[in-house]
């Protein structure tokens, strides 16, 4: 029987020092830019969706320390209008001797998985082998597309064959312009990514990246479509690009989006460096990209596992890359 004590993280400001110190014992920081301070609070402090479930990991505590510990942060997904909470799986780790106890974290993860969707999307292959014998619902293939813009796209011609946004609509580089979002008016039956302003706020100001926002609204200052997008350095492994990490539309089309991707193409200069390449990705049945004038197409590996209470499993689920603790 183990003597080491596997319960519930139980956060506070005593707590919380605890875990930035063994955070940063067993592993080195995430970023060089990003400590493990700004991104807990990032997690638990800034997030809108923290009130939905009280969950923040379980840690495993031997002679009255930390010495494994598996994060969790709550998320919001919704299928129509109803909002569901969720989770992020996040940062498993453990000091050497206590690696097996990890076991007992993930079985505790398992049965939460039962009750709300939980996430993994950067999970090492060790235990993305573990989640598929667990049966996690996975999705582990992306088709990426390479666009060029600016000069290249001239000389090909394909600046051109992008829409213009609607005449309705306008082009914003500036969340504080958007008000609110705009009815659906597609198919709401799938399992996707909750969206509010509060949501896309906090999404954007991840201490992990450096997001830029290109996004169509009306003139009460309706959302109607979005990109998210950041700087891809090693692209194809050959070439800097802007990465589309996440794509949205309230319409039953993709016209709005391709408008807006359509205008970093024209004018690649527009979000602050001037990238001669756009790349998106697109899950199995996500079409969206499919009419788009793209140079070149891969298949790529991805890592987005999901644990899915009984009355999910057979719900359609609309996947995008920025889910799960990719970006957060």
């Amino acid at each position: 029987m183990s003597l080491a004590l596997i319960q519930e993280y139980q956060d506070s400001p005593a707590a919380r020092a605890e875990l930035v110190d063994f955070l940063n014992r067993t592993g080195l920081p995430h970023t060089a830019d990003c400590s493990w301070e700004q991104r807990l609070s990032h997690w638990w402090d800034e997030n809108p969706h923290a009130p939905l479930h009280p969950l923040r990991g379980y840690e495993i505590r031997s002679k009255n320390r930390i010495v494994a510990y598996g994060g969790t942060l709550p998320t919001a997904h919704t299928i129509g209008a109803e909002c569901l909470p969720s989770m992020c799986a996040s940062t498993l780790r453990a000091e050497p001797g206590f690696i097996q106890e990890t076991g007992r974290m993930l079985m505790k993860i398992r049965h939460l998985g039962k009750s709300v969707m939980v996430s993994y999307t950067t999970a090492i292959p060790k235990l993305q082998q573990v989640l598929t014998k667990m049966g996690a619902h996975t999705e582990t293939r992306v088709k990426r597309h390479l666009f060029p813009s600016g000069m290249l796209a001239k000389a090909n011609g394909s600046d051109r064959r992008w829409p213009q946004l609607d005449g309705q609509l306008r082009l914003t580089l500036d969340l504080a312009e958007v008000r609110s979002i705009a009815p659906k008016q597609r198919s709401t039956d799938r399992l996707e990514k909750w969206l509010s302003v509060d949501s896309l706020r906090w999404q954007i100001s991840t201490p992990m990246y450096r997001f830029h926002f290109m996004g169509a609204v009306d003139s009460a200052g309706a959302l109607h479509a979005f990109l998210i997008i950041k700087h891809r350095p090693r692209t194809f492994r050959l070439v800097q690009a802007w990465e589309v990490m996440e794509a949205w539309t309230a319409q039953d089309r993709a016209e709005p989006v391709l408008a807006l991707l359509g205008h970093l193409v024209r004018h690649p200069e527009i979000l602050g460096q001037r990238l001669s390449w756009l790349t998106t990705t697109a899950f199995p049945g996500d079409a969206l990209w499919d009419e788009a004038p793209s140079f070149v197409t891969k298949q790529e590996k991805v890592c987005h596992y999901f644990m899915l209470p009984h009355s999910l499993r057979t719900v359609p689920k609309h996947n995008v890359m920025a889910e799960g603790d990719l970006i957060l």
